[in-house]
């Protein structure tokens, strides 16, 4: 019995080695639950500790200045966001346009600056100034005068005068329409002597224009005076500036209702209406105007509106100055 024994007890030390063999393999070849369970703790705490890690060196990045740029400091221009570089533009080219209207306005020469005030109704009394111009040298010294734009002459734009023979009741007459321009006179004379050579005899002048040279004009005022001419104006006429000059000249007088004649002081383009100035125009056209015997009152009256006025005589007013047959 004791060899059975024995036996058995080989064969049941035999099976545990076995068993045991076979559970230490599975157990080499399986992954323990405890030991997976603790590695997944280990990666999570490492996965939070680089996250932390991670966004401390991004607060660090945010604080920490970059040393790349060039610091900035009060000389040097600051960014600006969007808006405020927009405002700042809009003030920068207001600037510009303020600069530029300001040079503009330098550039301009206005007509009536801030003078010295004059007692313009008191131009008759004012000594004669020296080596005032005569008659005759008046009369080559050209000097364009036109009507203000706000009067609104329907020849404002032309350029030409043209001259042609007209017929009413009364008989011929030459008319001129457009601007008193360099040689209206000669052309005048020339027109007058053209149909005198026809057989027709001139002796009245009717003139629609807005104004022009007005030398030009004090010629044809001058011949009309001498010659005896009668000057006209119909209801369409607006004789203004140095054509209401010429219309003056006339020995006799005639207007129909809606006709226009306008006079204002002569001025030059190019310098401002100074006092001296002033004083100087009144005093050197006062020679043409006692050769014509024109109004004294009207003269002294219509001296006082400067190139942007003008003093309108109409059917109505004409013979409160010059004695006119209204038609």
């Amino acid at each position: 019995m004791r060899p059975k024994q024995g036996v058995l007890a080989l064969l049941l030390i035999s099976v545990t080695a076995v068993i045991s063999g076979c559970s230490s393999n599975n157990t080499k070849g399986m992954p323990n639950p405890l030991d997976s369970l603790k590695n997944l703790n280990e990666e999570n705490q490492q996965s939070i500790e680089k996250v932390t890690s991670t966004s401390d060196d991004s607060k660090k990045n945010e604080l920490k200045p970059d040393l790349s740029k060039p610091k900035e400091t009060n000389d040097s221009p600051r960014s600006v966001n969007p808006p405020v570089q927009k405002q700042l533009s809009q003030k920068g080219l207001t600037k510009k346009e303020d600069k530029l209207n300001q040079e503009q306005k330098k550039s301009l020469k206005s007509p009536k600056p801030d003078l010295p005030k004059l007692d313009l109704k008191q131009l008759p009394n004012i000594p004669k100034l020296p080596n005032l111009p005569t008659l005759p040298e008046l009369l080559e010294k050209p000097v364009e005068i036109q009507a203000p734009p706000s009067f609104k002459h329907p020849l404002v734009s032309s350029e030409k005068l043209y001259f042609m023979l007209g017929e009413d009741q009364k008989g011929n007459y030459l008319y001129a329409e457009g601007p008193v321009v360099e040689g209206a006179y000669d052309d005048f004379i020339k027109y007058v002597r053209h149909f005198e050579s026809r057989g027709i005899h001139l002796d009245r002048f009717m003139m629609h224009s807005n104004g022009g040279l007005l030398n030009e004009g004090l010629k044809i005022g001058t011949y009309i005076h001498d010659n005896n001419w009668t000057t006209d104006a119909d209801a369409n006429i607006q004789c203004y500036s140095s054509c209401g000059m010429i219309y003056a000249s006339g020995v006799n007088k005639r207007m129909q209702s809606g006709a226009k004649v306008g006079f204002h002081r002569p001025y030059y383009s190019n310098k401002p209406d100074t006092p001296e100035l002033i004083i100087e125009v009144y005093q050197s056209y006062q020679p043409y105007w006692d050769y014509i015997q024109g109004n004294e009152k009207l003269y002294d009256r219509f001296m006082t509106y400067d190139r942007n006025e003008m003093y309108v005589l109409d059917a109505d007013t004409i013979n409160n100055y010059m004695q006119s047959e209204i038609y």
